[in-house]
């Protein structure tokens, strides 16, 4: 364990203790340990899952910024389990350089859970791993909201080829890893190292590739490097929140690349799928709880898997913390926070939209509806269908549906329109924030 590694988490732990209560501190803070770490991350272990995924969910920021302010470094801070395996040092022609990039042990083909909503991609993720170099599937292009599984299927790939394959080289990277590498090596002169690196793998995972958008030199970079490993036929696994097509602020060659070979979207779990999740969490975690409970999590929590899970984790936490039993009682009381919230907010629906869209641009719900194409009705209607996949996360052809049987691909065109309109245009920006204020109202 490196000396210095030590030192910065104790110091951040003194910053951290007078942020937190003191319950927070000793259940949460005290149990985490300084294990590994290198030049701009640290690794900390957490003793239990319910932990670490309370600690991501609701204490990252605050350690992260702590741990910052102790080293004087822009640090990132992963969270693993004792049974978690760190893949370092894949490929380091300098022998100086310490890998940050990591699968997560647990995230397997056999924890993941297969429902409607995901068994295409699934199917696709199951079949690269069998078959590394399937050129058909590459690159294969996930994208889906936040918490929905994406980047479990991406860490499953590639824990099965390197359990399979030991000669594979296979590297997951958020696409925040690869810019501060990229600049990091820009910085030092290690250009050499940072390519072999990149463009030497067999596999390459990069997770939430929208977060690339506008750093130009780094886009470019990323574009160079996908076309060095699709021409050398390395398998390419992209992750998104959102589709290609809506990725507005990447330019079309890479836009088009990403859609040359398998597109796959990832929906939200129905009841069913919600039930399996939270009862394969507890079953892998020891627990027993009862059916009803799970039945309570999945009509009155989250539409991810995330909060899902969260949900899960602040009933054991709140039955362990007051001796409860893990009942149904237990579980209204320790959710009373999200519940009540949940049913004093206002529940936002394609119409109340429309309405809103409609007074605010002074047009009629009717005519947003309809195939009128005025400038100011055409506006109204996709800044409506725009906010229908924002707001409520529907589906295309769940729009297009809405708005009077309109193609999905017409949808798709509108929100891609508004989302890159309202970068270039603040007082679009600025009308849509207002919208958005007046639905919610």
């Amino acid at each position: 364990m490196n000396a210095q590694i030590t030192n910065i988490w104790s110091n951040a732990l003194k910053l951290i203790k007078d942020e937190v209560s003191e319950l927070s501190f000793t259940t949460f803070m005290e149990p985490l340990k300084p294990v590994s770490g290198g030049t701009d991350f640290i690794n900390l272990e957490v003793p239990a899952d319910f932990i670490k995924a309370s600690l991501e969910q609701r204490f990252y920021p605050l350690i992260k910024n702590a741990v910052n302010q102790a080293s004087k470094r822009d640090y990132i801070v992963n969270f693993i389990l004792p049974s978690e395996t760190i893949f370092d040092k894949l490929d380091e022609p300098s022998g100086e350089a310490y890998e940050k990039t990591h699968l997560n042990s647990k995230y397997t083909f056999d924890t993941f859970i297969v429902g409607k909503n995901n068994r295409m991609a699934h199917a696709a993720a199951v079949a690269i791993a069998d078959n590394l170099h399937n050129n058909s599937y590459n690159p294969f292009f996930l994208y889906g909201g936040s918490g929905l599984g994406k980047t479990h299927l991406m860490h499953a790939i590639g824990n099965y080829i390197t359990k399979n394959n030991k000669s594979a080289k296979v590297l997951y990277v958020t696409s925040e890893e690869f810019t501060i590498e990229y600049i990091s090596a820009l910085r030092k002169n290690e250009f050499v190292q940072f390519r072999n690196k990149f463009r030497s793998v067999d596999l390459l995972l990069i997770d939430d590739i929208q977060f690339l958008g506008e750093k130009n030199s780094t886009i470019e970079e990323f574009f160079n490097t996908f076309n060095s490993l699709h021409q050398s036929n390395k398998q390419i696994i992209i992750a998104s929140d959102r589709s290609p097509n809506e990725l507005s602020f990447f330019d079309e060659r890479l836009r088009s690349r990403f859609q040359c070979g398998l597109v796959s979207d990832v929906q939200k779990p129905d009841y069913e799928t919600k039930i399996a999740i939270l009862r394969k969490k507890s079953e892998d975690e020891g627990f027993i709880i009862p059916d009803e409970v799970y039945e309570y999590i999945s009509k009155n929590v989250g539409t991810n898997i995330r909060e899902l899970e969260g949900a899960l984790n602040q009933i054991l936490i709140y039955s362990k913390m007051s001796s409860a039993d893990l009942s149904l009682e237990t579980a209204k009381e320790a959710l009373k926070h999200i519940t009540e919230n949940k049913n004093s907010q206002k529940t936002i629906t394609p119409k109340s939209i429309i309405d809103v869209v409609s007074r605010y641009f002074d047009t009629r719900p009717e005519d947003i509806k309809s195939d009128k194409r005025s400038r100011n009705i055409s506006m109204s209607r996709q800044v409506s269908m725009y906010l229908c996949r924002e707001l409520i996360n529907m589906s295309f052809p769940e729009i297009g549906k809405e708005f009077g049987g309109k193609h999905h691909t017409s949808v798709m065109t509108a929100c891609t329109n508004i989302d890159k309109k309202k970068r270039e245009d603040k007082f679009l920006d600025t009308s849509i924030n207002d919208i958005v204020d007046l639905v919610k109202i």
